[in-house]
C-alpha cells in the first residue's frame, strides 16, 4: 500500500487510489477501502470513463455491507478516539466513519479522564451507536504530619489536629 501511495503523492493520478484500494480489501480494512473508493470517484470523475465509475460504484454497495457507520457520543471534548488502537480523531468527530465488522475495541482518551475502552460486535451493512461518558481522574495520597505535642496543624485553613495527624487528600 506504502507504494500505491508514494506514488499518488506525487502524481495525484486517482487511478492509483483503485490500486491502493485493492490492497486494503486484501487486507480486510473494509471502511478504508470504502473511503479510498469514494475519493477515487471524487478525485477521477474528470478522467474516469463511465464504465470505472460504475464498477467503482458497484463496490462501495458491496463493500457496505462489510461495514457499520459509528454513531459515537463522548460527553467530553477534545478527546481522542481510537479503532482497534489506531487514531481516527478527536471529539467531536466530524464526517463519516466507518467501522469494518467483528469486534472493534474503541477507546477514548483525555488528559486528566481514565481511558475509557469499548468492546463492540459491529454487524455488517447498518450503524453502531456507542456512548461514552469519560470519568474524572482523583488522585489521591496520604499525608502524615508529625509536630510538637501542642502544636495546631491545618489544612487549607483549617484546624484539623494538634501533635499527629494522618488523613487521605
Amino acid at each position: 500500500i506504502s507504494k500505491f501511495q508514494r506514488a499518488y503523492e506525487l502524481s495525484s493520478d486517482p487511478r492509483l487510489l483503485f490500486n491502493i484500494a485493492v490492497c486494503q480489501k486484501n487486507l480486510r480494512k473494509y471502511s478504508k477501502m470504502l473511503a479510498t473508493i469514494r475519493r477515487y470517484l471524487e478525485d477521477g470523475a474528470a478522467i474516469l470513463t463511465a464504465d470505472d465509475k460504475q464498477q467503482a460504484q458497484d463496490i462501495v454497495k458491496t463493500v457496505e455491507a462489510f461495514v457499520s457507520e459509528l454513531k459515537l457520543s463522548v460527553d467530553e471534548a477534545d478527546a481522542e478516539v481510537f479503532v482497534d488502537d489506531e487514531k481516527i480523531g478527536i471529539t467531536p468527530m466530524k464526517g463519516t466513519t466507518f467501522l469494518d465488522v467483528g469486534v472493534r475495541k474503541i477507546t477514548v482518551k483525555k488528559k486528566g479522564y481514565a481511558d475509557a475502552v469499548v468492546n463492540k460486535q459491529v454487524p455488517g451493512g447498518g450503524a453502531v451507536a456507542v456512548d461514552v461518558r469519560l470519568i474524572k481522574e482523583i488522585h489521591r495520597g496520604k499525608l502524615q504530619v508529625t509536630a510538637g505535642v501542642n502544636d495546631i496543624i491545618t489544612l487549607d485553613g483549617k484546624v484539623i489536629g494538634r501533635g499527629k495527624w494522618e488523613g487521605s487528600l
